[in-house]
Formats: C-alpha cells, sequence, structure tokens
C-alpha cells in the first residue's frame, strides 16, 4: 500500500539527497555563482531587445523541441523523455514571456503551437517522468527487500494519453 511505501521512499529521498551533497562539495560555491550571475543578467541592456529576435529564438526552440520529441518518440527512453520534457518547458517559458510582452509568436502554420498546448504536454511528460522514476525506485526497494518478505511492487503498463505537438 502507499502508506507502507511512503516511509521506504521518503527515508531512500533523503539517503540520495546526503549522498548527492556529500558526492557535490561545490554546491555552495556554484550557487553563489549563479546568484552573480543572476545580478549580471539585471545589468544587460535589454531595451535593445526587438520582437524580430524573440520570434527567431522562438523557432530555434521550436525546433529543438520537435527533435527531442521526435527521438523521444522513437526510442522511449527516460532520458530522451527528459530532453523532451527540457525542450517543451523551454519553449513554455518563452511563449509566455512573449505573452507578457505582447510579443506575437509568429509561428505561421504551425497551430499546434500554442501555450496552453505546449503547458498541457509539459504536465503530461512530468508525470510520465515521476512515474518512470517511481518504477524505478519501486523496483529498487524490491531488490532491496529479503526474498522472503518480499511483496510484489510493480506498475501497471499503460499507454500514455501523450499529445505530441503537430
Amino acid at each position: 500500500t502507499w502508506d507502507a511505501l511512503r516511509p521506504l521512499l521518503a527515508e531512500r529521498q533523503r539517503q540520495r539527497l546526503a549522498d548527492a551533497l556529500r558526492e557535490d562539495p561545490g554546491f555552495v560555491r556554484r550557487q553563489a555563482q549563479a546568484h552573480r550571475q543572476a545580478e549580471r543578467l539585471q545589468q544587460l541592456p535589454w531595451h535593445r531587445l526587438r520582437g524580430s529576435d524573440l520570434r527567431e529564438a522562438l523557432e530555434r526552440s521550436v525546433r529543438r523541441q520537435a527533435r527531442a520529441q521526435a527521438t523521444a518518440l522513437a526510442s522511449g527512453a527516460v532520458d530522451d523523455l527528459h530532453e523532451w520534457r527540457r525542450r517543451s518547458r523551454r519553449l513554455r517559458m518563452q511563449l509566455s514571456a512573449l505573452r507578457k510582452l505582447h510579443v506575437r509568436p509568429g509561428l505561421a502554420g504551425r497551430g499546434g503551437v500554442s501555450l496552453r498546448h505546449v503547458s498541457r504536454l509539459v504536465d503530461q511528460l512530468g508525470v510520465l517522468q515521476d512515474l518512470a522514476l517511481l518504477s524505478q525506485a519501486l523496483e529498487a526497494l524490491e531488490q532491496a527487500r529479503p526474498p522472503s518478505r518480499s511483496l510484489p511492487l510493480r506498475l501497471a503498463r499503460t499507454p500514455s494519453p501523450i499529445q505530441p505537438l503537430a
């Protein structure tokens, strides 16, 4: 049951976080560097940015997202799924920023690329990725248990309702 698995998964999460921080002593240094980079970003000449620059960047993201989508659909690998989700999230953020800046995306002939559609896709990919990682964690827990007390912890494999971008 989920009530029995919840503490096991929480403990596994704590252990993995502690291991990751122990293996990454430079985390605090990189975090400080990220803060310095954010300050530098604030000082850039944003007033020189044009709508056409934003539309060109959006077109590049659409192409990258389409390549990642094709790769993930062909392979079905979790890493490719993650890359597809990353590219789709970037596209969603760009579409959202254009909306806030009142810049028309200008994606003629690309009716399937809307903020709403990309947002739904990102959410679906996130759920699918979460399920894949949960499945991996459950398999690791099952393998770690002694065989005499081991209960089958299998997730039903059902087709995904994901709607790729056209």
